[in-house]
């Protein structure tokens, strides 16, 4: 509701869910828009990729699960219980 009359909203990122909590009609009402993109370019992509290979960035990991255990790592990003990634490993 902060959003002024025709205002823009950037989002980066949505990967703990496609439930927002929010009120369509403002958006279109009050002629708001709503901007986001999910990582940037290819380009951008494989830049991040070489820094990481260099071991110059490393990812935020919330926690690292068994494949047996891989449902409550979805219940956790489900019920917004993470800040990283959860990473599933395979089972020995």
């Amino acid at each position: 509701d902060s959003l002024a009359m025709g205002g823009r909203m950037v989002i980066c990122g949505a990967t703990s869910g496609p439930d927002p909590d929010i009120d369509i009609r403002s958006v279109y009402q009050r002629h708001r828009r709503i901007l986001g993109t999910p990582m940037g370019s290819r380009q951008d992509f494989r830049d991040v990729g070489r820094l990481i290979a260099r071991g110059e960035v490393s990812p935020v990991v919330d926690r690292v699960l068994p494949l047996d255990r891989v449902a409550e790592g979805h219940r956790a990003i489900e019920n917004r219980e993470v800040f990283g990634k959860v990473v599933v490993t395979p089972q020995e």
